[in-house]
């Protein structure tokens, strides 16, 4: 594990002015790590006393249907992952402490609504990037919700100079603890027996370290996770450990989307240094592990709302492949891999390594496919 990359940023004359690309992206105005002040999609307010009201419509897309969906885990037959499902989605906002942490989370539940089924539904815990607002990757939540598998977007305590990332592993665990908490806000809602993990950059290290240590998440998705070691002293076996290493005694599917074009940097620094980027995950990981490689992808084009990400998202370097194909890719891997594995339906494989992930991913020149 090396040090930690940097980009060059005004942040302040003590630090010399650095902001660390794949562990410690800039804040945006107004956002901790970043719920407060992202722009979202017509979410209610936080509150401090559980899940505010919901609003049924506010995601894009929540009404829409594909055809063959099969609505929660269950079915067999495939729907089409690069659409939205037959699930309106609603959404609400929560203000919840972590008792392993001691620190506040706020959690935005995206929740499947009206659609083939009643639920309860299988539950995805997303961990952002440094200093990147959780909001936006809303999409992702919202394409999940409509396929029929809520998402808990976790917004937690992340200073600039915050190197403790097995503190963040324990927030997400955190949150789960809290979706299962009898008579809670989501109560009925969710099959937390059916729980799995997501997360960008940092967030997707978090969410290697939480899958190793919490077996009650049952699948992993990490979209272009970095191992670097952060910038500033931290202890290595209860900070920043190596996740890269860790993973390797992982005992759920591993799915890791990533990217090389920042596998070198603007500066001298690079936002996903090869030596500790996705292909390290995937390398060390046991089977099953799919790995896709998205060509023309930088490391932040793994971020739906650019608008929303503010500064955070312009250290990196430009990608040549348009956002919308990156993220279309992203939420159709994120839909069949997590129905695949948490509803334990048969069908979704040609999306995540067959004839139609060949067919609309690989013989365009989008993506490469690797599987163990």
């Amino acid at each position: 594990m090396r040090a930690h990359p940097l980009v060059f940023a005004s942040i302040s004359a003590v630090l010399g002015v650095l902001v660390a690309c794949s562990g410690s992206e800039d804040a945006s105005p107004g956002s901790s790590s970043g719920t407060t002040g992202a722009s979202s999609s017509g979410a209610s307010s936080t509150s401090s006393s559980g899940a505010s009201s919901t609003s049924s419509s506010g995601a894009s897309g929540s009404t829409s249907s594909s055809s063959g969906a099969s609505g929660d885990a269950g079915g067999t037959t495939a729907a089409d992952p690069t659409k939205d499902g037959p699930f309106t989605t609603t959404q609400s906002d929560a203000t919840v402490a972590a008792t392993q942490t001691t620190e506040e989370l706020s959690i935005r539940a995206v929740v499947p609504g009206q659609g083939p089924s009643a639920g309860p539904f299988p539950v995805v815990v997303f961990a952002p990037g440094f200093r990147i607002p959780v909001l936006s990757y809303v999409a992702y939540a919202t394409r999940l919700a409509s396929h029929g598998i809520a998402t808990l977007l976790v917004d937690y305590p992340s200073g600039l100079t915050d190197t403790n990332v097995a503190r963040d592993a324990r927030n997400l665990s955190a949150a789960l603890a809290w979706a299962k908490t009898p008579g809670g806000a989501l109560a009925g809602k969710l099959d937390t027996a059916r729980a799995a993990l997501m997360g960008h950059s940092r967030g997707g290290k978090a969410a290697v370290l939480a899958a190793v240590a919490d077996a009650g998440f049952k699948a992993l998705l990490a979209l272009d996770p970095v191992d670097s070691k952060p910038p500033l002293p931290c202890d290595t076996t209860t900070e920043c450990p190596d996740a890269s290493t860790a993973i390797s005694t992982l005992k759920v599917p591993f799915l890791v989307l990533g990217e090389t074009l920042d596998g070198t940097g603007n500066f001298g620094s690079a936002c996903a240094p090869t030596a500790d980027n996705f292909t390290t995950f995937y390398t060390s990981a046991p089977s099953p592990a799919v790995e896709v490689t998205v060509t023309g992808a930088g490391h932040v084009s793994f971020v739906p709302d650019q608008q929303g990400c503010g500064s955070s998202c312009s250290f990196c370097k430009a990608p040549t492949r348009d956002l919308a194909d990156v993220v279309g890719l992203t939420n159709a891997y994120a839909v069949a891999f997590f129905r695949k594995v948490l509803g334990a339906e048969s069908g979704w494989d040609t999306f995540l390594t067959g004839a139609e992930a060949q067919t609309r991913w690989v013989t365009p020149g989008i993506a490469t496919i690797r599987s163990k």
